[in-house]
């Protein structure tokens, strides 16, 4: 990773990178924190738990940020890939996040919830300045915050954007729609996936899963939020899948582990 990294800030034709990290993964070697000075921008991870849990969060989500500040980075980008925040978390974390940063703050919103619009014009309103989304909202899971409708609602409460609003919903009907191959309406899985807190993208592998085992996909993901899955290898769907389907069953027996051996 850091050869890659070094190749990509001296190559000539990239003025921007972003790295993604997690509020855990933010411990860099001195010999990085040299190089990644010349990056622009961290992604950081916003995990969604309970309402007890929250405000450490959030402190800890504020300490990892000031650190890739004083690495030299430009800003950061809040990653709510799950659509599982609620408009209370964003709130509170994007002003802490400003009260004690002075680089730029952003917010990368999904609609796993039907909240991506309205997130991101709470993270504007709390001083987020970058707002990551895609007309349409095309993008993985559920999909990204619609940019086009995102711009309107922050024209009608008198925002200067200097968009073209109709230029977008242009694009929008006559280019981005012919892109994708789903209606973005939000399906049973965008919705538990949201109230897990578990990256939607990964519904392939889960429904895979539940059909082997003959579990519902949705335990599945309840289950797998449970467990504070962020990212995971194949191994980790199949066993949660045969742990719903024979919940008395040692942990010693299970496919993954046994598979391993």
């Amino acid at each position: 990773m850091h050869n890659t990294i070094y190749a990509l800030i001296n190559s000539p034709d990239i003025n921007k990178i972003r790295k993604a990290v997690s509020q855990t993964e933010t411990e860099l070697r001195p010999e990085e924190v040299i190089d990644m000075s010349k990056i622009r921008f961290f992604d950081a991870t916003l995990r969604d738990s309970s309402h007890a849990i929250r405000h450490q969060i959030t402190r800890e989500i504020v300490e990892e940020a000031r650190k890739m500040q004083s690495y030299g980075a430009q800003g950061v980008i809040l990653m709510d890939s799950a659509g599982a925040s609620t408009p209370e978390l964003v709130k509170r974390t994007i002003a802490e996040l400003r009260e004690h940063l002075y680089i730029l703050i952003g917010f990368h919103p999904h609609n796993n919830l039907a909240l991506a619009v309205w997130n991101a014009y709470i993270a504007v309103q709390e001083g987020a300045e970058i707002i990551d989304g895609t007309i349409r909202g095309f993008g993985a899971g559920a999909g990204n915050v619609q940019l086009e409708a995102l711009a309107a609602l922050l024209q009608k409460e008198g925002y200067e954007l200097g968009v073209n609003l109709y230029a977008m919903m242009d694009a929008s009907e006559g280019i981005v729609r012919h892109f994708m191959n789903e209606d973005r309406a939000l399906t049973d899985i965008s919705i538990i996936s949201g109230m897990a807190g578990v990256f939607s993208s990964y519904k392939s592998q889960v429904l895979d899963a539940a059909k082997i085992f003959g579990v519902n996909s949705r335990d599945i993901f309840i289950e797998l939020g449970k467990r504070k899955v962020v990212g995971g290898k194949e191994d980790i769907f199949i066993e949660v899948a045969e742990k719903l389907s024979r919940p008395n069953m040692p942990d010693s027996e299970l496919y993954m582990l046994s598979s391993l051996t």
